[in-house]
């Protein structure tokens, strides 16, 4: 198991334990319900989904920092942050001010936490850039775009092949070009604006690019032809789709930063500010000590 993996795991394990946490409750693979306390799928997608969205926002992205969240409901609501070792000053700090944020009655969407974001997780935004970047200018999956656009079914409307995607469409000025065209300038626009990852030390700028790129990533993200793609089920394509699998959750990496985040704060923002506690401490429930690996 990688440093991270284990780093990730320990993590989760010790907010297991922080909050007496029963392996009874977990839902069987594949089963959709819980062993012994009925069914509450929908609630718990919801609290996985919050706090895996928190966690993204803490994150940094340097090396060996680990980061973990879950809500103790035991008696008051409260959020639980742990990191792979005692948190420090800038951590916490960043706790405080993304738990006000959030719970901001003059915050409605990611686009206004993205200067808080960017100074945050900088480098782990970069990583996501970064990845699609290898992701997309391969070219294994041009060659697939390619002889697939060849065949592909084109919608009578091609709002429809990009959900949302006004944006992208007001490139070209009411003349739209045919959808292999279309589909050939996203992917270039996209492989061209992950070239380069974010600059911390310039916030606006970085900001603009972000949510320049967001809105293209978004677009190719939840375009119809790539979904048809994935859902292809012929073996012949298993490798293919295998890649278009890797570069949908690549992309889904880099909107989180705002789709993730938009969510959290429309959705939850009834819990916020909410309190909440660093786990610190190895014994149970004491509250002191520090966070170690499990050997």
């Amino acid at each position: 198991m990688a440093n991270n993996d284990q780093s990730n795991l320990s993590e989760q394990l010790q907010l297991l334990h922080e909050l007496s946490y029963s392996d009874l409750d977990v839902p069987y693979q594949a089963a959709g319900v819980h062993s012994n306390k009925g069914s509450r799928d929908l609630d718990t997608n919801r609290d996985v989904r919050f706090l895996d969205t928190i966690v993204v926002a803490l994150t940094t992205g340097n090396p060996g920092d680990v980061f973990a969240a879950a809500f103790d409901k035991r008696e008051h609501m409260q959020l639980v942050l742990a990191k792979n070792g005692p948190p420090a000053s800038e951590d916490i700090a960043a706790s405080n001010e993304l738990i006000s944020l959030i719970g901001s009655l003059t915050v409605a969407d990611a686009m206004e936490l993205l200067p808080f974001l960017i100074q945050r997780c900088g480098a782990n935004i970069d990583k996501r850039i970064h990845n699609l970047h290898t992701s997309i200018q391969g070219k294994e999956l041009h060659n697939d775009f390619r002889w697939a656009l060849q065949t592909y079914a084109l919608e009578t409307d091609i709002q429809a092949e990009f959900p949302g995607a006004d944006t992208l469409l007001g490139y070209y000025r009411g003349a739209v070009p045919p959808f292999a065209a279309v589909w050939g300038d996203l992917v270039e626009m996209i492989t061209d604006r992950t070239a380069h990852g974010l600059n911390a030390e310039d916030v606006p700028s970085s900001t603009q690019k972000y949510a320049e790129l967001f809105l293209l990533v978004d677009a190719l993200g939840r375009s119809r032809f790539l979904k048809t793609l994935i859902d292809d089920r012929n073996l012949l394509n298993k490798d293919r789709k295998q890649r278009l699998e890797k570069l949908k959750r690549r992309l889904g990496k880099v909107c989180q930063y705002v789709s993730g985040i938009s969510h959290l704060v429309q959705k939850a923002k009834r819990l916020f500010p909410i309190p909440h506690r660093w786990v610190t401490d190895t014994s149970a429930g004491t509250g002191r000590g520090s966070v170690r690996p499990l050997r």
